[in-house]
């Protein structure tokens, strides 16, 4: 986890242009990651200097908005015109590549918390018996293989 929080920039007056396009550039330097990595729909919006992405209900928001400020980045549930939920990342104007991975990292890392249903033991105990079987076949069946190649080739040479 990094140790000072990652904070949204805001600009004051409506911004400089120059920080306004070094936000844009970051921003969507961060929506290619999250796309990529994290697989969500990631969307930058340049007038409102907001990177965000569709959760689609409040509890998978909340889930994304706990795990990803436990990652020391500074989170907002944000709704959309159409009355979708989603989450908004901070980013400044220059992000540097350390800043830019954290908030990436973070997603991933809520993505895998929030979307992915935990399997119980009960059932990791039954998928790792059915993989335990099917590599005992698979390798049974491959010395069967060699067996009959062996058995062909002695025939060969019997003939």
């Amino acid at each position: 986890m990094r140790g000072d929080l990652l904070s949204y920039w805001e600009p004051e007056g409506g911004g400089d242009p120059d920080d306004r396009l070094r936000w844009e550039a970051s921003a969507r330097r961060i929506a290619a990651g999250l796309r990529e990595l994290a697989h969500v729909a990631a969307a930058v919006d340049p007038e409102q200097t907001t990177i965000a992405f569709p959760c689609g209900s409040a509890r998978v928001a909340a889930g994304y908005e706990r795990a990803i400020r436990s990652e020391n980045v500074e989170v907002r549930i944000v709704e959309d015109g159409a009355g979708t939920l989603g989450v908004a990342l901070p980013c400044r104007p220059g992000a540097t590549d350390e800043e830019i991975k954290h908030v990436v990292l973070a997603v991933v890392k809520a993505a895998h918390t929030v979307e992915f249903v935990p399997v119980d033991a009960e059932v990791l105990a039954q998928l790792e018996t059915v993989q335990a079987m099917e590599d005992l076949f698979a390798g049974g069946i491959e010395r069967l293989r060699r067996i009959g190649a062996g058995l062909r080739r002695a025939v060969a040479g019997a003939r």
